[in-house]
């Protein structure tokens, strides 16, 4: 399976492609910016996205909206609380920082991308 990793923070991007390489999954990415998600969202095969909440300083719920009317499943990650967020974001799962292979496996199976 085919994942996009938008994360703007380097180490965190390594961890998740190492881990997700580890569960049988190809990375696309990762993006760093807004700009960067928006046109990796767009290769062919990719069927999920890990998308950070905050990618330096700003918000990346227009990527989300891409994701949704493209019908790609994905999942938030923060190290943020998402109370802010209007309930129509809440609704899509979210893999909290710090993660590790046991909740991003969750995560995955969250989104039907399971390996």
């Amino acid at each position: 399976m085919v994942i996009l990793i938008v994360e703007d923070e380097l180490l965190s991007a390594m961890l998740l492609e190492d881990m997700l390489n580890a569960l049988g999954h190809e990375v696309v990415g990762p993006a760093a910016s807004v700009e960067q998600a928006m046109d990796l969202a767009e290769t062919p095969g990719v069927r999920a996205a890990l998308l950070d909440l905050n990618l330096r300083g700003e918000r990346s719920l227009s990527v989300a909206q891409k994701f949704i009317d493209r019908k790609i499943p994905f999942a938030f990650v923060t190290g943020y609380m998402t109370d802010h967020l209007d309930s129509k974001w809440r609704a899509f799962p979210l893999l909290q920082k710090p993660f590790m292979q046991d909740t991003l496996r969750a995560t995955l199976e969250q989104l039907g991308v399971a390996a």
